[in-house]
């Protein structure tokens, strides 16, 4: 979910999470007095913890690598919506928001739809129903400013975005990481598919159709938290998207609903206000 008032597309000067503001400076140390300090010999003691230190440090990188193999198990049924009322830092309604899960065939359709005062934003992603990697979006801003549409079909290897602005269509293809990755319309939604727990670490690929570009995002559940809102009391999963100014509160009880999203630098909340599960498909009845 973006800020409706920012620019669209718009990705000069941005810097990747934990990536120095100043290439130059990567890897500067005070000269030959910090290889002096380096050199000196160590006691076994100090061996030792160096090397625990080493150890956490390399669980907790794997925990969150992007290499690192991610489980997903859709908790949802087709039919499914959840409604959340997004507001503005004085607490006033932009517009309410609505999740909805749908069946297309071997196909999961993930839509979400913001109609506000000035703007309705609309996507829809088509995905593998197991997988969640996505093989088409469609998304649609309007606003006084104009229409603006994007639609993106993945390939084996790329994806191609046709996007038609109030200046002219224009079409880009950008390569596709290594598969698991996921389309930033959906996002918030695969969050729901992961297997959250205390402490948990997962890097996802998340190709960002309005922007023609591709990153990865780290997410961590930083605690467990009771939420009271619109919708009920919960039990959630805190968890925090690194680098983004984003956090998501998801139940800790199936069907993980999402019951809480906050984007600090759009300065937007939103809270489940209702949600109607899906159904299950009925089995097919055999002939007598």
């Amino acid at each position: 979910m973006r800020n409706p008032h920012d620019t669209w597309g718009q990705a000069d000067g941005v810097r990747m999470p934990g990536e120095p503001e100043d290439q130059s400076d990567v890897g500067k140390k005070s000269g030959a007095s910090w290889l002096k300090r380096a050199g000196r010999p160590k006691s076994p003691l100090y061996t030792i913890l160096v090397l625990a230190a080493i150890m956490a440090a390399v669980i907790s990188y794997t925990a969150g690598d992007p290499r690192r193999a991610i489980s997903i198990t859709p908790p949802w049924q087709p039919g499914e919506v959840s409604l959340l009322d997004l507001r503005n830092s004085h607490g006033e309604l932009i517009a309410p928001w609505e999740l909805r899960i749908d069946s297309d065939g071997s196909f999961i359709v993930f839509t979400s739809d913001q109609r506000g005062v000035g703007y309705h934003e609309h996507s829809t992603v088509s995905a593998d129903r197991d997988t969640l990697v996505p093989n088409r979006t469609e998304l649609t801003y309007e606003s006084d400013r104009g229409r603006v549409k994007y639609t993106a079909t993945y390939g084996d290897d790329r994806v191609t975005i046709q996007s038609s602005l109030p200046i002219g269509d224009e079409e880009a293809a950008i390569d596709l990481p290594d598969s698991p990755y996921f389309d930033n319309e959906q996002l918030v939604m695969v969050i729901r598919a992961l297997p959250l727990k205390r402490g948990y670490k997962a890097t996802l690929k998340d190709v960002i159709t309005r922007a023609a570009m591709n990153t990865s995002i780290t997410l961590h559940v930083v605690r467990k938290e009771k939420l009271n809102i619109p919708a009920g009391t919960f039990e959630t999963w805190k968890v925090d998207l690194k680098g983004t100014g984003r956090t998501v509160w998801i139940a800790t009880s199936e069907p993980y609903q999402i019951v809480k999203y906050e984007d600090r630098k759009a300065q937007t909340t939103a809270e489940l206000v209702q949600y109607t599960p899906g159904m299950e498909p009925a089995a097919p009845v055999e002939p007598e």
